[in-house]
């Protein structure tokens, strides 16, 4: 998530920028940006293991005295990449190269590889030391993401290929003892490198709640980077272990969203914050924060990470309202069918309804003052056995009923038609615009339709309503 951020904070500041997703055993980098890549992009576009694959058997393939002089440059050339559909300011562009093709064969593909034969017989070294100039030449940043631990892969981007090593940790003690000691490796190779990476600890997912556990891991953890960074005086250590720290936030506990977009700017203790502050630390402040984004454009792409209710072809709502109510629940449904819903209706009273088909089934009730003074025992029953949330839309001014919980229901009390159809979609987790466009509407519409139904919502007793003008 770190690496994510900063990558596009960089490209944001006019940089070209390539992440590479170097965790091969559990590939998860193109999540957070999900909304601007294609699956099939993903499926059928090679990466670093094939890049790998491809050296590797050209070098058995090939005797070294029928080799020509360049025949390296063919296989050290990052060929994979593909581009992160978002126009970046000042020239700026992001590239993705992914761990490899996710398909079946992904994990023969990389568990097969032999990484001791790769490096002593194959000229791995050589192969890397080539990819990475190759990357320096094309790209000004290049950001490697890279499991965490001690191992032949993790080595890869620990000890051989960074400038900087940005040593990711929690407070708890395994994660500062592991982080540390992918330090001390790193350290203490120098001998046998041709360059020192300068290492960056950052504390990650420290949670403000318990803040006398927070200060006391923060201290140990300075004590477990004694002299780190190394390239800085002792008041100049001390102001970076102050400002350099990751806040949990529980919002992004659920999905993959990018903070650039997740959080407003301006806050101090956001994510953002934080990543804007790594990323100057990256860049010896250089680019210390992200260019202003119109709130509009922030608010709109920040929605396209929220995870909803699937839209599931069986998906399927069962009406649930007073016998007074017929007419609303007449152009409710016409509503949902519009939008692809099945829907059954269940009057109160008669407690019979269609046949209910396998999948997603969840109770709408209509809720007005019909509704609380019909007979509860003529009601069927709230929800069917099974199924999802019981949802509810008001149509009268009605102090809000206990057993529907805020975030399942809506008014359409004193709405307009379009808002009107935008809350009962929403309601159910349909998308309004997409549902328009998939049945060719450019706009909200309330076309009639049989048993002399109105083309606009109807009005409720004692409550006044939207309508179509």
């Amino acid at each position: 998530m770190a690496l994510a951020n900063v990558a596009w904070i960089l490209a944001a500041n006019g940089n070209r920028v390539l992440i590479a997703d170097w965790d091969l055993e559990s590939p998860g980098l193109h999540r957070f940006f999900k909304p601007y890549l294609r699956e099939d992009d993903l499926r059928g576009t090679g990466g670093v293991i094939d890049l790998i694959r491809e050296y590797e058997d050209a070098t058995i393939s090939q005797s070294a005295t029928a080799r020509p002089d360049d025949w390296l440059e063919d296989f050290v050339r990052v060929r994979y990449p593909f581009t992160i559909n978002w126009s970046f300011p000042g020239g700026g562009s992001l590239d993705f190269l992914s761990a490899g093709r996710q398909n079946d064969d992904y994990a023969v593909t990389v568990g097969a590889l032999d990484w001791e034969n790769f490096y002593n017989r194959l000229q791995g070294a050589r192969f890397f030391d080539a990819l990475r100039a190759d990357m320096k030449r094309r790209w000004d940043y290049t950001l490697v993401d890279s499991r965490t631990g001690l191992s032949d892969v993790a080595d890869i981007c620990t000890l051989h290929l960074p400038d900087i090593l940005v040593d990711c940790f929690t407070l708890s003690d395994q994660g500062m003892e592991g982080a540390a000691r992918v330090a001390r490796k790193t350290r203490n190779q120098r001998t046998r490198m041709k360059r020192q990476p300068r290492i960056l600890p950052v504390p990650m997912r420290v949670d403000q709640a318990e803040k006398e556990k927070v200060e006391a891991g923060r201290a140990l953890a300075v004590r477990f980077f004694k002299d780190l960074p190394a390239d800085m005086t002792e008041p100049e250590r001390r102001r970076y272990w102050s400002e350099v720290e990751v806040p949990y936030r529980a919002f992004y506990a659920y999905e993959e969203t990018l903070a650039v977009f997740g959080d407003p700017p301006g806050s101090r203790t956001s994510l953002l914050a934080a990543y804007e502050t790594l990323t100057s630390y990256i860049t010896d402040g250089k680019h210390a924060s992200l260019p202003v984004m119109d709130e509009s454009l922030r608010i709109r792409e920040k929605s396209r990470y929220e995870r909803r209710y699937p839209d599931l072809p069986d998906d399927q709502i069962v009406l649930r309202y007073a016998a007074e109510d017929q007419v609303w629940a007449e152009w409710i449904e016409r509503q949902l069918i519009l939008a692809d819903v099945h829907v059954q209706g269940s009057q109160a009273g008669s407690g019979k309804g269609e046949e209910r088909r396998q999948g997603t089934t969840r109770t709408l009730t209509i809720i007005s003052h019909s509704y609380l003074a019909a007979n509860p025992s003529a009601m069927p029953p709230l929800e069917p056995v099974g199924s999802g949330a019981p949802l509810a839309v008001y149509v009268s001014d009605i102090r809000p009923l206990p057993e529907f919980p805020a975030e399942k229901s809506t008014t359409l009390v004193n709405q307009s038609a379009s808002v009107a159809v935008d809350r009962i979609l929403r309601l159910i987790g349909r998308q309004p615009a997409a549902a328009q466009a998939a049945n060719g509407q450019s706009g909200p519409r309330f076309p009639g339709w049989s048993r002399g139904c109105s083309a606009r919502p109807p009005e409720t007793r004692g409550s006044p309503v939207a309508r179509v003008s």
